[in-house]
């Protein structure tokens, strides 16, 4: 299996284990997404990702446009702009995208309802309000973390 069947099997697979409302309304594999809904994520969600390399994309727009939500690929995850806000004052976000071999894991923020804490191989942690759908990110970004271990194809965190 591939890099980016394994990246969508994960994603998949995770989504279909959470209930309805913790999903975004469309989790589609690249080649179930219509061509311009494709295209407008690319352009609006990634800024510079070829189309080829999408695993899966996380819609989460009503109308099924692509402009928003999340993009996985098999290296690296993006998020669309209103998403992983790291301090609201300034409105400042995390960058995307990040990269699996650099994230250990995703876990809720104990301090934070509603933020995610993004622990990197390094040992820092990032946290970020997710006001979308964030069970349903740290679900897909896990399951892509343990997928790609089991395979072989994302390196351990170093021994700190």
């Amino acid at each position: 299996m591939d890099t980016i069947q394994l990246v969508e099997t994960a994603v998949l697979s995770a989504t279909a284990a959470l209930p309805g409302p913790e999903r975004p309304p469309r989790v589609l594999a690249a080649r179930d997404c219509r061509p311009q809904q494709l295209a407008d994520a690319l352009i609006l969600i990634t800024r510079g990702c070829a189309p080829g390399e999408v695993a899966v994309l996380a819609d989460r727009t009503p109308q099924g446009s692509g402009k928003e939500g999340f993009l996985f690929t098999a290296d690296r995850f993006y998020a669309d702009e209103e998403e992983l806000c790291v301090d609201a004052f300034s409105k400042r976000r995390m960058v995307t995208p990040i990269y699996y071999n650099d994230l250990a894991a995703v876990q809720p923020a104990p301090q934070t309802p509603g933020a995610l804490c993004f622990v990197f191989c390094d040992g820092h942690c990032e946290t970020a309000a997710v006001p979308h759908y964030g069970n349903f990110l740290c679900a897909a970004l896990n399951a892509v973390l343990q997928a790609l271990q089991t395979a072989g194809t994302k390196r351990l965190p170093a021994e700190g």
